[in-house]
């Protein structure tokens, strides 16, 4: 940021780093669409075609955001999970 000390603090510095084709892009992709608050903008068709069987989101608060797939599946249906410290689980297939 303008003005602040190189030395200052970097705890919220986020570098995603790797080979191309590693799936950097995928990863922020998939990302966008888990945690957007749009609504019609194919965020759960993207989400249902990129392969993965856990993607977990644990954000500065505490919540964590969880796309789960069915055991041995990888592309498809997934569950969507938000928990929050001390409140009940909310979930959506």
């Amino acid at each position: 940021m303008p003005g602040d000390d190189i030395d200052g603090d970097i705890s919220r510095l986020f570098m995603l780093y790797g080979d191309n084709g590693s799936g950097k892009t995928t990863i922020l992709r998939v990302l966008f669409h888990l945690l957007t608050h749009q609504e019609k903008g194919g965020h759960k068709t993207t989400i249902a075609k990129t392969p993965f069987s856990l993607f977990e989101v644990k954000l500065n608060d505490g919540a964590v955001v969880s796309a789960i797939r069915k055991k041995d599946a990888l592309i498809g249906d997934f569950e969507l999970r938000i928990d929050r410290p001390g409140q009940r689980k909310l979930s959506v297939h």
